[in-house]
């Protein structure tokens, strides 16, 4: 029950992705390398990049023109916060006279959350995708080869791959922790592990506010207090 709309047009113009943008609420967007990535790599992780920021702005102009209210959406920030440019009132909120631009958090408070996901080929790309914040990035031919090495090393994950890979059965979900635990409850990594069971999923790791994801964590016994932003990383057939 999938349809799929082609739409003509270059990524790296604003006015394009501006009008599919518009076109509909979406919750994913996938920037994936040219075909001809082999032969121009830093062309193609040029591309992505610039998309990328393409649609982080264009969400953010979206935001803005829908009367983005910081008191509304209750979102304050410290005065270092890069996402506000204008002045600030007390406790940190920002001065809506000012204006500004606003951050992910903000304009997903707004539109609703995205995922923005960028295959990069490149390590350098990798920094620049990560110091910008502007979403999330695959290494697609890392990934490759290092599964490959892995099936070559012991060839009895190779049946996991085909699972995990496949159009059917368990899948790799990045979800915010908000499916399993309530805002400011305090849980360790086990016992959010008990509640994804119950759902049918497998805990195997998390994603932090603004930090690195991190699979299979050391400490999971510790308990932390769960906040927006946070997500986790679950084995899932749903």
């Amino acid at each position: 029950n999938v349809t799929l709309e082609h739409e003509v047009g270059s990524t790296i113009q604003q006015r394009v992705l501006e009008r599919i943008l518009h076109a509909r609420n979406y919750s994913s967007v996938l920037v994936l390398a040219s075909e001809d990535h082999e032969t121009n790599a830093s062309e193609s992780d040029s591309c992505a990049l610039t998309t990328l920021l393409l649609v982080r702005d264009v969400r953010c102009t979206m935001a803005q023109q829908q009367g983005y209210d910081p008191l509304r959406h209750g979102l304050t920030h410290s005065a270092s916060d890069p996402g506000l440019n204008g002045g600030r009132t007390a406790r940190g909120a920002p001065d809506r006279a000012t204006g500004g631009a606003l951050s992910r958090a903000q304009v997903d408070e707004v539109l609703g959350p995205l995922t923005l996901l960028g295959e990069i080929l490149h390590s350098e790309t990798r920094d620049l995708v990560a110091a910008s914040g502007v979403g999330d990035y695959i290494m697609s031919n890392q990934l490759l080869s290092k599964v490959v090495a892995m099936v070559a090393e012991n060839a009895s994950v190779g049946p996991l791959f085909d699972t995990l890979f496949s159009e059917e059965g368990q899948g790799i979900h990045v979800r915010d922790a908000r499916a399993y635990v309530g805002e400011g409850e305090e849980l360790s990594f086990w016992e959010l592990g008990a509640r994804a069971r119950a759902d049918g999923d497998v805990l195997i790791g998390l994603k932090l506010g603004g930090d690195e994801a991190v699979l299979n964590p050391a400490d999971k016994r510790t308990r932390r207090t769960w906040q927006r932003g946070d997500f986790v990383i679950v084995l899932s057939n749903h």
